[in-house]
């Protein structure tokens, strides 16, 4: 028998030729790719964790405001009950407000209308040169700083709940949907 390093008696193993060897050092700690797997591992969730928590609300457009929170409340009662028909609108170009100096910008919007009815009513297509024209003169006053975050984005999808209750009818119009939103 053989004393470590801390006086402790070591009991060794033969070798094969009926001699004792040096008994091999243990090893101490972790290998280091374990060790930088768990290192990884850690900030991934970490990083996992912080997004979720910056990101998830500002998708869901939770900013804290009384003009958003309003509106998801109103959207809320209007999308109890059945769903309402959907017509979808096809996509239309136009300019955006310019300040001066600034070079042109354009939008292109494919938009969806939920009605609150099963059935869209008998001559609301008589009316579509009016919902169209609603939709481009309500996007074509906004800047492009202006629907460029998700703030923005919100408040013209609520300006223009607001010009399509108006031209079709506040108990008819449920919601307003982007199926496309392009700035250019």
């Amino acid at each position: 028998m053989a004393e470590n390093d801390a006086g402790v008696a070591v009991e060794e193993a033969p070798d094969s030729a009926g001699g004792e060897a040096p008994a091999a050092p243990a090893k101490k700690g972790m290998p280091t790719a374990v060790l930088l797997g768990i290192v990884i591992a850690v900030q991934v969730g970490l990083s996992f964790v912080v997004l979720s928590m910056k990101v998830a609300p500002a998708m869901k457009g939770s900013h804290g405001n009384a003009a958003s929170s309003a509106a998801r409340e109103e959207a809320a009662k209007l999308a109890e009950g059945k769903p309402g028909q959907i017509i979808s609108l096809e996509p239309m170009v136009m300019n955006l407000a310019t300040l001066e100096g600034e070079k042109p910008s354009f939008a292109k919007l494919a938009i969806a209308i939920e009605l609150s009815v099963e059935k869209a009513p008998a001559g609301i297509d008589s009316r579509m040169p009016l919902v169209r024209d609603a939709i481009i003169t309500t996007v074509s006053s906004r800047t492009m700083n202006d629907v460029t975050n998700p703030d923005g984005k919100e408040k013209l999808r609520q300006q223009l709940l607001a010009s399509l209750r108006q031209v079709l009818g506040a108990e008819l119009v449920k919601n307003v949907y982007f199926t496309n939103f392009v700035i250019q």
